[in-house]
């Protein structure tokens, strides 16, 4: 995101949350927060907790943006991801006392693959995180690693990400 604002002189800040010190202590592994893929029938249905966290922090942070990489396909997952953005801009509105505040998803009407095209189209070395967890490296092992796996495995591109623990192999 940061490299695509400088190309295009559009002042962005950005911020790392690291969930892993946040959430590690209350959720045994695999990390289970947020399911970016089909659920299984005894699966339970995927959380919002990512999303509110990470718009109260954004907010905080002063942030009038937040930019939610949901795609087309993302809607059979969570099917109404639209409502649950619109009330949880009114909850960061309301809860920090403030009037300028959205949540935007720009890819919602896109592929994951025509995200990816657009991506490595414009900036092959544009920087993306899918790790729920934070830290230095993409973890490998929680639902979004696992995810951006799979995408770039069903693509033409390599997939350079450096996984701290990778078990694909």
């Amino acid at each position: 995101m940061k490299t695509l604002s400088l190309r295009y002189n559009i002042p962005v800040d950005t911020h790392s949350i690291n969930l892993r010190d946040l959430f590690l202590p209350l959720i045994p592994p695999p990390f289970p927060l947020l399911a970016e893929r089909p659920l299984k029938p005894d699966e339970p249905e995927p959380s919002a907790v990512l999303l509110v966290v990470s718009s109260y922090y954004a907010a905080l942070c002063g942030a009038k943006i937040l930019y939610h990489a949901v795609t087309s396909e993302d809607q059979s997952v969570v099917p109404k991801i639209n409502e649950i953005s619109e009330k949880v801009v009114d909850l960061v509105k309301l809860n920090l006392g403030i009037a300028d505040f959205d949540i935007s998803i720009p890819y919602f009407d896109k592929t994951h693959r025509e995200v990816l095209n657009i991506l490595m189209r414009n900036d092959s070395e544009a920087e993306t995180w899918s790790c729920n967890w934070g830290g230095p490296y993409h973890c490998g092992m929680c639902a979004g690693c696992l995810v951006r796996k799979e995408r770039f495995s069903k693509s033409t591109y390599e997939d350079t990400t450096q996984y701290s623990i990778d078990y694909s192999s």
